[in-house]
């Protein structure tokens, strides 16, 4: 699925760019719809396991922080799907680039990581 950033378009796989609309749009149905029932996500060193919980986590989170996203890169690193995205809002060091380092299963996320963003060599 294309993705328009400001820098052109991206090719994501169609739950990865689902992820990021609903997360965006604040939608817990379509972003739980995302995920894999044995899902396990990992932000800020907790762990978060289900569509369920997953789903309630990041929309909390984001509507908590008012936050923003503007997806930059998708590449695969060492065999996976990392999309990286700047988040503005209201958190400490805001904007931050972050990477969402994706683990897919068929057409459901099964593992999602995400961690600040480290700059290329």
């Amino acid at each position: 699925m294309k993705v328009l950033t400001r820098s052109g378009e991206l090719e994501l796989p169609a739950s990865i760019a689902s992820f990021f609309q609903a997360s965006v749009e604040y939608d817990e149905e379509l972003l739980a719809g995302c995920f894999a029932e044995e899902a396990i996500l990992q932000d800020e060193g907790m762990e978060y396991r289900g569509p369920a919980e997953i789903s309630r986590h990041i929309i909390k989170a984001n509507r908590d922080a008012a936050v923003t996203k503007e997806l930059i890169d998708f590449k695969e690193k060492e065999g996976v799907p990392v999309a990286t995205a700047m988040l503005s809002g209201d958190f400490e060091g805001s904007p931050l680039p972050l990477d969402f380092h994706f683990i897919l299963s068929g057409d459901k996320i099964r593992s999602l990581d995400i961690t600040l963003s480290e700059p290329e060599l």
